[in-house]
């Protein structure tokens, strides 16, 4: 049972030998690999497989394993990653990390691009509305070179949109009396 403030993460995780061996994995964050690279990939990819829940089981053999009990959504905010990628100093105070919007953006792209994960469900329709995301083994098949597998859509049509769609900014003329 999930405690109140639950963060989502497991014990723990395993990645599997083929995926930190693919062509794909060995390419996170490396230049001309993806249309968008960043330096924080691998890291958001470990969040993402850390979300993954497991309990045990026994296989046909009647060995101990691990099983899955996720249904394969995950949701995974900016706000998370950013107060993950913080770290504390030698006194023990919070200091900006090395992930940034920008970075973490870049990240998903790449993730989605080479083939990691996909996009469940957008976000941002109303406040707390969360993007979920799915993992997908689509990475197996990927090599450099490829075209992007999956690339996020930039036309969601949610809150405002400005004069494209009529809003325009109210003129006020001031007249002298």
């Amino acid at each position: 049972m999930a405690r109140k403030h639950d963060n989502g993460y497991g014990k723990g995780t395993f990645i599997d030998t083929k995926m930190f061996l693919s062509e794909a994995f060995l390419s996170l964050g490396q230049p001309g690999t993806s249309p968008a690279i960043s330096s924080v990939s691998t890291q958001v990819l470990i969040m993402i497989l850390g979300k993954r829940q497991f309990s045990n089981a026994k296989d046909r053999k009647g060995l101990k394993t691990k099983q899955r009990t996720d249904d394969n959504r995950f949701a995974l905010t900016y706000k998370e990653l950013l107060s993950y990628g913080a770290r504390l100093d030698r006194n023990g105070n919070r200091v900006k990390g090395c992930m940034t919007i920008p970075k973490i953006t870049r990240a998903i792209d790449e993730l989605l691009a080479k083939g990691f994960i996909e996009v469940v469900e957008y976000g941002g329709a109303y406040e707390k509305h969360k993007s979920i995301y799915a993992l997908v083994d689509d990475w197996a098949t990927w090599k450099v070179g490829d075209p992007p597998i999956r690339i996020r859509s930039n036309d969601v049509k949610r809150g405002y949109q400005g004069k494209p769609l009529g809003a325009v900014k109210k003129q006020f003329s001031r007249t002298r009396t």
